[in-house]
C-alpha cells in the first residue's frame, strides 16, 4: 500500500542520513591519519597505487579496498541524491566496523606513546604513598595530588585489575605480589572475596626506632632509607584538608611514625636487599592492629576480581589463582540460581539485581570456560550473559542498571559511565567478546554492535567518563579475542 511504501521509504532516508554521518567521521579520520585532502578518496588511490605490494604482504588488503570502494559508492550516491542509493542498515554495519579498524589503526600508531605514558604513571604509584611496598597493595587513594597521604582502605577489584594492568605491562613480580596479597587478605569463608580492607593509620607506620629494634642497626638505618622513614630522607608531610583520613601532624621534635614508600628507583643490590628484610616488616605489622573487613561481598567486586584471577592464572601458569577463581564464582553461583544479588548477605534492601553484578559473573565464568577442561563454566556464562542481556538492556540495546532502572541506590542512568571500575556496559560487551569467540555464529557480535549503538552517543558525549565503555567497544567489535583487557 501507500503507507507502507511511506514508512519503508522513511526508514531508509533514516539509513542514509546515519549512514553520510558516519562517512564524514570516516573522512576526516583519514584526513587527520594520513594527511590526505580528500580524505577516503586519497586513501583509496593509495591503496590502487602499492595493491601488488599490498595484496602480498598484507592480508585482506583487496576484500578491504573492495568494501571501502563500495562503500564510497553509496556515499556518493547519497551526497548527489541521483536517486537510491540502495543503502541498508547492513551497509551502514560495515561502515561502523571499518571506521572502528581506523580508530583502532590510530589507536596503535599511538601505543608506543602510551606505553610509555602508562610506564611513567605505574612508576610513579609504586614510589608513592598510594601503593604499600610490605604487602604489595595499593590504597585507594590519596589526599594530595603528588600521590601523598592515603587513604587507608585497599579495595579488593582495585588492587585486582592493578595487578592485571602491571601484568600486562610486563611488572610480572609487582602483579604476583598484589594477587598473593588479595589470595591471603581478602578471602572470606564460603570461597568469597571481600571488597575492601579498612587500616588503622598507626598500624601501617613505623619510626626508626620500631624498624632497628626489627632488623638491627646497620639494615634498620638502611630500610629506613630506602623507604623514606626519616624526615631528613623525605621532608614534612603534606597539608591536607582536616578529615578522619588525615595523618597526624608533623612536629619538629622528634620523626613520628611514618608509612613506608619505595624510591623512583633501586639498585638490584637495594631491591634485593628489602625483598629479604621486608618479611621481618610484615611480622611486625601482622601483630599490631588487624585490618576491618567489610561487612558484606560485594556481587560486582567479587566477580571481577574472580575474572583477573583466571586471566592471570591462565597466563603465568599458577593454578592457586585459577582455583581462587572457581571459588569465588562458587560462591555467587550459590547465591541464585539464576542472576546474582547485588552483594550478600541477601536481605530485603539488597536483594534488587544489577547488571554490574550480572555482566562481571559472566564475564568471570567465561573467562574461566576458555579453558578446555573447564568448559562447564562457559556453558553457565552463556546462560547467565544471556539473561543478563534479557533484564540489563532496553529494546534499543541500552544497558540499565537493574531490570526496573529504579536509581534508588544507582544514580548512573545509562549505566555507561565508569567510576572506580570499568561500566556495567563495558562488563556486558567484554563477556560478549568472550561469548562472540566460543560461538561467533551465535550472533553475540551483532548484541554487542547493538549496544554500541545505543550507549555510544553518551560516549561521545562524556569520553572521559565512558573511557572502560569505548576501550571494550574497541576490543569486543574488533577480531582481537585474546582477552578483556
Amino acid at each position: 500500500s501507500e503507507r507502507a511504501q511511506k514508512r519503508e521509504k522513511n526508514s531508509v532516508t533514516d539509513v542514509e542520513m546515519r549512514f553520510f554521518d558516519e562517512y564524514k567521521k570516516l573522512d576526516a579520520l583519514c584526513k587527520d591519519m594520513y594527511a590526505f585532502e580528500k580524505g577516503v578518496t586519497d586513501y583509496l588511490n593509495n591503496m590502487e597505487e602499492n595493491f601488488q605490494q599490498g595484496t602480498h604482504t598484507v592480508r585482506g588488503w583487496d576484500r578491504d579496498y573492495r568494501a571501502i570502494k563500495r562503500l564510497r559508492h553509496i556515499r556518493n550516491l547519497i551526497g548527489h541524491q541521483t536517486g537510491s542509493s540502495g543503502c541498508t542498515e547492513s551497509d551502514f554495519n560495515d561502515l561502523q566496523r571499518i571506521h572502528l579498524r581506523f580508530l583502532q589503526h590510530e589507536a596503535a600508531a599511538g601505543n608506543r606513546s602510551a606505553h610509555t605514558a602508562l610506564n611513567h604513571a605505574l612508576d610513579a604509584m609504586l614510589a608513592s604513598d598510594l601503593y604499600d611496598p610490605l604487602d604489595g597493595a595499593f590504597f585507594r587513594a590519596t589526599l594530595t595530588e603528588d600521590w601523598r597521604a592515603f587513604v587507608p582502605e585497599k579495595p579488593l577489584a582495585i588492587n585486582a585489575l592493578l595487578a592485571l594492568t602491571l601484568l600486562e605491562s610486563g611488572r610480572r613480580a609487582e602483579a604476583v605480589r598484589t594477587l598473593d596479597f588479595l589470595l591471603s587478605a581478602c578471602f572470606a569463608p564460603g570461597g568469597a572475596l571481600n571488597p575492601c580492607l579498612t587500616y588503622d593509620r598507626e598500624s601501617c607506620a613505623f619510626t626508626p626506632e620500631q624498624v632497628c629494634a626489627a632488623l638491627g642497626g646497620e639494615d634498620g638505618l638502611r630500610v629506613c632509607r630506602l623507604l623514606g622513614l626519616r624526615r631528613q630522607h623525605t621532608g614534612l608531610p603534606p597539608k591536607v584538608t582536616p578529615s578522619r583520613f588525615s595523618p597526624v601532624e608533623d612536629s619538629p621534635e622528634a620523626d613520628l611514625p611514618r608509612t613506608p614508600t619505595l624510591p623512583h628507583s633501586l639498585t638490584p643490590e637495594d631491591a634485593a636487599f628489602l625483598r629479604r628484610v621486608m618479611p621481618q616488616l610484615q611480622r611486625v605489622r601482622a601483630a599490631r592492629t588487624p585490618p576491618t573487613p567489610a561487612p558484606c561481598i560485594l556481587s560486582e567486586d567479587c566477580a571481577l576480581a574472580a575474572a583477573v584471577f583466571a586471566l592471570c592464572g591462565r597466563r603465568l601458569g599458577e593454578s592457586r589463582y585459577i582455583q581462587a577463581a572457581q571459588r569465588a564464582v562458587g560462591y555467587l553461583a550459590a547465591l541464585s540460581p539464576a542472576l546474582p544479588p547485588s552483594y550478600s548477605p541477601v536481605s530485603a534492601l539488597n536483594a534488587q539485581l544489577t547488571c554490574g553484578a550480572g555482566a562481571a559473573l559472566a564475564l568471570a565464568l567465561l573467562t574461566l570456560g576458555q579453558a578446555e577442561e573447564l568448559h562447564s563454566y562457559r556453558e553457565s556464562g552463556l546462560r547467565l550473559l544471556g539473561a543478563a542481556l534479557h533484564a540489563f538492556t532496553t529494546p534499543d540495546g541500552l544497558p540499565m542498571h537493574t531490570p526496573q532502572d529504579a536509581a534508588a541506590f544507582f544514580p548512573r542512568i545509562p549505566a555507561v559511565w565508569d567510576s572506580e571500575l570499568p561500566s556495567p556496559a563495558a562488563l556486558l560487551l567484554h563477556a560478549l567478546a568472550l561469548a562472540d569467540a566460543c560461538r561467533p555464529q551465535a550472533g553475540y557480535k551483532d548484541a554487542a554492535l547493538v549496544l554500541w549503538q545505543a550507549a555510544a552517543p553518551y560516549a561521545r558525549q562524556q569520553p572521559l567518563a565512558c573511557a572502560g565503555l569505548i576501550d571494550a567497544a574497541h576490543f569486543t567489535l574488533s577480531e582481537s579475542r585474546e582477552a578483556p583487557a
